[in-house]
C-alpha cells in the first residue's frame, strides 16, 4: 500500500496508470488505500495491478532494480495473520487456515489458527515490489512443509500466465524449495532458480560434498563489505 500511495503522488506514474485510478479522486494515506482496496474484487483489482507493472516496465520504470543485468524475483512463505483460542470448540477455520499447538500437554495448551502465502516479489537496489501472492490451503495442501512448495507452484503458474515472468531473469529463495521437481518447474517456464543451501541442512550439504570429490569450484568472489569469501560451482543442465 505504501508504494501504491508514493506512485500515485507522481504526475507520470498517474498518466500511465489512468486504468488503475480512472479518474477518481486518489487517495492520500496508506490507510486510505488500504479501505479502498478491501472494497474491490481482489481478482480485478490483481488483473489491473499486473497491468500497471507491465506499463511501468515497458516505460522503463523498473530498470533499476536490475542487479548486473539481472532482474531478481524472491520467493518465500510469509504469515500473514494468527488467532489463538483458548476455547478449541468455539474454534472455526475456515480453507485457508493452519494450526499449532502452543505448550503441548501443560495446562496452557492453546491451539493457534494462522494463514500462511507464498509471495514473489521484485528486488532490486531500490526496494521491492510486491508481484503476486498464493495462501496456503490446508484441505489441499496438507500441514507439513511441503505445503509451501504446492502453493508456490501454484503461484508459478499463474505468474506464468500472467506474463509476469517478463519482469524477471531468476528467483531466489530458501533451502526450503531445493528438490528437483520444484527446481525443473521453475527451468520449465524459462527462469533461473537460485536457492541458498544453509549448513543446517545436513542432507543437502552432505549431497554438496560428495559432489565436491568430482566438479571441482569452478569460481571465487569476495564480498568485502561482509568481509566473506564465497565459492561457486557451475552446473550445465
Amino acid at each position: 500500500m505504501r508504494q501504491i500511495v508514493l506512485f500515485s503522488q507522481d504526475e507520470a506514474f498517474r498518466e500511465r496508470a489512468s486504468f488503475l485510478f480512472a479518474g477518481a479522486k486518489v487517495a492520500q494515506s496508506q490507510n486510505a488505500f488500504t479501505n479502498l482496496v478491501e472494497q474491490l474484487d481482489p481478482h480485478v483489482f490483481q488483473e489491473r495491478y499486473n497491468m500497471m507493472l507491465h506499463e511501468l516496465s515497458h516505460s522503463g520504470a523498473l530498470a533499476p532494480f536490475a542487479v548486473q543485468g539481472l532482474r531478481i524475483g524472491a520467493l518465500d512463505g510469509i504469515e500473514l495473520h494468527h488467532h489463538i483460542y483458548t476455547d478449541r470448540q468455539n474454534v472455526t477455520a475456515c480453507a485457508y487456515c493452519l494450526k499449532r499447538i502452543h505448550k503441548k500437554g501443560t495446562a496452557q495448551e492453546r491451539e493457534e489458527c494462522f494463514h500462511r502465502t507464498a509471495v514473489l516479489t521484485l528486488v532490486g537496489h531500490p526496494g521491492s515490489i510486491f508481484c503476486e501472492q498464493e495462501p496456503l490451503q490446508c484441505i489441499e495442501d496438507g500441514s507439513d512443509k511441503g505445503s509451501e512448495k504446492k502453493a508456490a507452484k501454484r503461484l508459478l503458474h499463474r505468474i506464468h500466465e500472467n506474463h509476469l515472468f517478463d519482469l524477471m531473469d531468476v528467483i531466489v529463495c530458501d533451502a526450503l524449495y531445493a528438490d528437483a521437481d520444484f527446481i525443473t518447474t521453475v527451468q520449465s517456464y524459462g527462469i533461473i532458480p537460485i536457492i541458498r543451501i544453509k549448513q543446517e541442512n545436513y542432507n543437502i550439504m552432505q549431497e554438496v560434498n560428495d559432489l565436491s570429490q568430482h566438479v571441482s569450484f569452478s569460481r571465487e568472489d569476495d564480498d568485502y563489505e561482509r568481509k566473506i569469501s564465497y565459492r561457486y560451482r557451475i552446473f550445465e543442465h
